[in-house]
């Protein structure tokens, strides 16, 4: 195009003209040259035919008689023909074929062949032979050669003669025309738009100069527009660099307001943080200052109901003190389990479980304080499989509520518990004949720390069970409903989602009762025990606890100092040591201890009334063994020590026990348990757990030390390395070992 561009009018017009015609001529000379073609294809044609007819007509009969000599005579006058290249005969009866034509090498002439006819003879509708003809297109390729020189001639002449005529015109028509243009266009450019294209040399070009006049009109007009536009710029301009200023103020002015609502929001943040914070440590600092006073109120009373030498009243007034102290930690469970629920930590803990058992043991437990109030207690679950799948300890605390407060607000009649079991959908239907709430009354009964008129009147509960219950419900996949008629009592709905386990594996059931049956070994009981504790009542307890179970070598202390003192002089094996005390608390003291006897075996148990997460996970951090919660009680001090003496490998067996009795965590019993994993995995594979459901809570359960139900969990897992891995940290109760393997997960 930029060479195009650099041409003159008048080549630039010449150029148009054999772009036009060339083609179109050579458009012409090929429909020309086709058309010869195709005459002389057609002539070819009728005289193919016309052989055809002629062949047919004429060897018929020679060819019947075998009259070779006269069917040579016609083929060799035929092959005479320049057209006619090659004729070949055969013969059926014999086998014979005969060729004519001027090259007797029937490939050669295929060669130049143009046409090949071929065609059978018949004579009394029998097939006699056949007959192929070669036509050759010498012919019709020198006659097309011959046509297309002489059209290439012709068009070329023509062409000539056509450019010469288009030259001589174009120069004639445009020579005035561009000098007359030339001169308005100087006027124009000059300024002058008057007598504008009026000296016009042809009427053809007249348009074009009445165009040329409208021009410099509109040209001159619009260089009036865009004056005054200039002026009418210049003061919108003003305008804008006005409102871009006020703009500019008014941004600035925004973001001083966004930094202030920025700073501010900030500022909330924080102290909702700190709000946050403040209530995780109050609520730290509450359960510790009222767990330890429990701690002494609900272990003396325990210790006291054991001895044998007291008065039925003295019985009952301790019973008195026990369940009174039960009911305050159970609030206080309650406020903390709320708590954990804002704080988001309550997590599902999946697992295999008898849930007909332990509706058995909910039934059995509410049983005497149904009878109490004169109340029936019915349940119906002959639909609910033996082994469910699901949390077992959420499923047992809401049926405890549920159950718990129809008994509480029931006077007359009973209670009706009905379980029902369909399509992985366990719902649970807990019925009186109390008085009734009212439907104004649904929605505030599961609100936090409000009670209906009845439950203020009853003066019990902390109006936490339900809302508890009902968060608990939909983290498994459910809810809980209500529906009542006042005076006729109350139906309450729990939903939750579960699978029926088609088989079903107890985990340490065996051994427990080993462990229950037999006492700790002397050996095990000859270590030297150092209690530190701030609370002289609380390491008094523990003492006494410890005695019972038959140390002898317990030492006491009331501060993390003291203990260091004598640990420098004495060995100690076990530490119970408090988490909170003044001075040296339970993370520094265990810090020195661990300092000074760096290289012996000792094993430290931090005890502490926390229930959080955080601060269990801050103890096994801290480098501690075991943990203990506060209120203690008996059957979690002998799990622990249990632990403790399978880590010294110290059997726990009286003298006279048989040697061969496996205990639970030994080698042999785990890699029974391992065999009959495997034996069994095949009829559980629809309700094996996957690690990634469970890692949180066994990380959990070994921060614990709860060896029994690890074990469980294990035994369900469907990662078989997994499991086998769990097995062996537990044969040597390296539970930090444990917590260090899942935490990849």
């Amino acid at each position: 195009m930029k060479g195009l561009s650099k041409l003159s009018l008048t080549n630039m017009l010449i150029l148009a003209v054999l772009v036009i015609t060339l083609p179109l001529m050579i458009v012409l000379t090929v429909i020309n040259l086709n058309a010869q073609i195709s005459r002389e294809k057609d002539s070819l044609d009728a005289k193919i035919l016309e052989y055809r007819k002629y062949l047919q007509e004429s060897i018929k009969d020679p060819l019947w008689s075998f009259s070779y000599e006269m069917i040579d005579n016609i083929c060799n006058a035929l092959v005479k023909d320049e057209d006619v290249a090659f004729i070949q005969i055969k013969e059926v009866y014999n086998q014979e074929e005969m060729s004519y034509g001027r090259e007797m090498s029937y490939g050669v002439v295929l060669e130049e062949a143009y046409l090949t006819d071929s065609f059978f003879l018949y004579f009394s509708e029998k097939v006699i032979g056949e007959v192929e003809v070669v036509f050759s297109n010498q012919k019709i390729v020198a006659n097309t050669q011959k046509y297309i020189i002489f059209s290439v001639l012709t068009s070329f002449i023509s062409l000539g003669i056509l450019l010469f005529i288009t030259i001589v015109l174009i120069r004639l028509l445009i020579k005035n025309v561009v000098n007359s243009l030339s001169m308005d266009i100087k006027k124009i450019s000059s300024g002058d738009y008057h007598d504008i294209g009026f000296q016009v040399y042809s009427k053809e070009f007249l348009p074009i100069m009445n165009d040329i006049q409208d021009m410099s009109v509109k040209i001159h007009s619009r260089e009036e527009s865009l004056r005054n536009l200039n002026l009418k710029l210049k003061k919108e301009i003003s305008k804008k660099e006005t409102a871009e200023k006020i703009l500019n103020d008014y941004k600035n002015h925004l973001e001083m307001i966004v930094e202030q609502r920025t700073e501010e929001l900030q500022k909330a943040k924080e102290f909702a943080e700190f709000n946050s914070k403040a209530k995780t440590e109050f609520l730290a600092n509450m359960s510790h200052e009222l767990r330890t006073p429990l701690n002494a109120i609900l272990g003396y009373s325990q210790l006291l109901i054991l001895e044998g030498n007291l008065l039925a009243t003295q019985r009952e007034k301790l019973a008195v003190i026990n369940s009174s102290g039960e009911h305050l930690l159970s609030l206080i469970n309650d406020v903390l389990e709320m708590s954990k629920i804002e704080f988001g930590q309550i997590k599902k803990n999946l697992s295999q479980f008898d849930f007909c058992h332990m509706l058995d043991n909910l039934i059995d437990m509410f049983k005497i304080k149904a009878e109490q109030k004169g109340l029936y207690l019915r349940v119906d679950s002959n639909n609910v499989p033996k082994c469910i799948f699901s949390d077992e300890g959420k499923i047992r605390q809401i049926l405890i509520n549920l159950i718990g407060n129809a008994i509480k607000f029931t006077e007359k009649g009973g209670v009706a518990i009905s379980i029902f079991f369909q399509e992985e959908r366990l719902d649970m239907v807990v019925e009186d004949t109390g008085s009734g709430i009212a439907e104004e009354d649904y929605e505030k009964i599961f609100r936090i720390f409000e009670q209906t008129d009845e439950g203020i009147t009853a003066s019990e509960g902390s109006g936490l069970g339900l809302s508890i219950s009902r968060e608990f419900a939909r983290l498994l996949g459910g809810d809980i409903v209500v529906s009542s008629n006042k005076s006729e009592g109350s139906r309450f709905t729990a939903t939750i989602t579960a699978k029926e386990c088609e088989s079903f594996i107890v985990a340490d059931n065996q051994h427990s009762a080993v462990r229950d049956k037999h006492k700790f070994l002397d050996k095990f009981l000859e270590l030297n025990v150092m209690v530190v504790d701030d609370s002289l009542n609380n390491r008094n307890f523990l003492e006494e606890l410890l005695h019972n179970l038959g140390f002898k070598n317990i030492s006491i202390f009331d501060s993390g100092a003291a203990s260091i003192v004598e640990f420098e002089k004495k060995k100690y094996e076990l530490v119970f040591l408090d988490r909170k005390m003044p001075g040296l608390d339970g993370f520094q003291t265990m810090e020195k201890m661990k300092a000074i006897r760096e290289d012996d075996d000792i094993i430290i148990t931090i005890i502490s009334a926390s229930v959080f997460k955080e601060e269990i996970d801050e103890v096994f951090a801290a480098g501690a063994d075991f943990f203990l919660h506060k209120p203690l009680s008996l059957a979690e001090l002998e799990d622990i020590l249990y632990a403790i003496s399978l880590r010294l490998g110290i059997q726990v067996l009286d003298e006279d026990s048989p040697n061969n009795l496996d205990l639970p965590g030994s080698a042999a019993t785990l890699e029974q348990t391992a065999e009959q994993v495997t034996e069994q995995s095949a009829e559980l594979s629809d309700n094996l757990l996957a690690i990634a459901d469970c890692v949180d809570q066994l990380i959990e359960l070994a921060r614990l030390g709860s060896k029994k139900e690890i074990l469980k969990i294990a035994q369900q897992l469907q990662e078989e390395d997994v499991r086998d891995k769990l097995l062996e940290f537990l044969s040597s109760y390296d539970y930090q070992s444990i917590i260090e393997y899942l935490s990849d997960y």
